[in-house]
């Protein structure tokens, strides 16, 4: 299996997690950065060259990957696949168009994959040799909220998470922490460090997710970092999520479940940490970059 990697996470680390699995599952593997200049000649050079079984294009952004050169790559026979780890408000117009040109759009939501004639499902992964329960912890509040602020109307659920972090200020005071970019008063944030991060999962006796939309089978991939370092994790319920409520992680769908279950937690530390251990070994299991790579060849095998 010789697999073409172009696109965000690649190397050097610590971007590489998902390079790292890709070289773990092939026979033979290259990548090249949409970060690069003149990138669009180049990836029809290395395509070439290189001719690959997959050509994995990881695209965040229009204006990158111009629809010439994915023609001029599939000339090489290459299976190609356009995915994107976001989501947005809309799915994107030029994902639709490019996906003419494409054998699959892949994206981590079903919305977007409804919305465009060859869509799919692919999850993105986590990184287990950098989130894992065991290791060093920060000096932590009991409960957190990672994730960046970006004002009340940006996304759907914008709205929500001010007033989720302006309801939990107000009840657990210096026992509750909000870490990310944009916050008054926040806690700082591990935008810059996987690692730290980890740590500070580690740290904390329990996390919520709260993504920014409410979309089947959509979360940020923050859950798996959280539960894949060991944390008790408290999610906001979304459509056909993985997991089972009271084994791998609890979840709530009002503030009043949110605030119930965290006193519950804190005064219940052995429950707590089962929960976190069973939510560890599943995302372990079922999460990493690496089971996410064998999902792709399995779609690649299918196709």
């Amino acid at each position: 299996m010789r697999i073409f990697h172009l696109g965000l996470c690649v190397s050097p680390p610590p971007f590489d997690s998902m390079a790292k699995a890709f070289k773990a599952n092939s026979t033979a593997y290259i990548e090249l950065s949409t970060g690069e200049a003149d990138v669009n000649t180049k990836a029809i050079n290395i395509a070439k060259a290189f001719k690959p079984d997959i050509i994995f294009m990881q695209i965040q952004s229009p204006n990158i990957i111009h629809i010439e050169t994915v023609k001029e790559m599939k000339k090489t026979g290459a299976w190609i696949v356009n995915w994107n780890g976001d989501i947005r408000a809309s799915t994107p117009q030029w994902m639709i168009e490019m996906s003419e040109y494409v054998d699959k759009t892949l994206f981590t939501n079903l919305r977007d994959a409804g919305n465009v004639k060859n869509g799919g499902y692919l999850e993105i992964g986590y990184d287990p040799e950098i989130y894992m329960p065991v290791g060093d912890k920060l000096q932590m509040p009991d409960i957190a909220f990672f994730g960046n602020n970006y004002g009340a109307k940006m996304f759907p659920l914008s709205k929500l998470r001010l007033e989720m972090h302006s309801l939990l200020t107000r009840h657990f005071r210096n026992r509750y922490g909000v870490y990310g970019n944009n916050w008054v008063n926040g806690n700082g944030n591990f935008n810059h460090s996987q690692a730290e991060e980890s740590k500070a999962y580690r740290g904390v006796k329990i996390a919520i997710n709260l993504s920014h939309f409410d979309e089947p089978k959509y979360t940020s991939d923050r859950i798996y970092r959280i539960m894949g370092s060991g944390c008790f994790c408290l999610a906001k319920r979304y459509e056909q999520m993985p997991f089972v409520d009271g084994v791998h992680l609890r979840t709530w769908d009002s503030f009043r479940d949110l605030l119930h279950l965290i006193d519950y937690y804190l005064n219940h530390d052995e429950e707590r940490m089962q929960i976190a251990r069973q939510g560890h070994e599943f995302v372990k299991k079922n999460y990493t970059f690496d089971n996410m790579v064998k999902n792709l060849i399995k779609i690649y095998e299918q196709y």
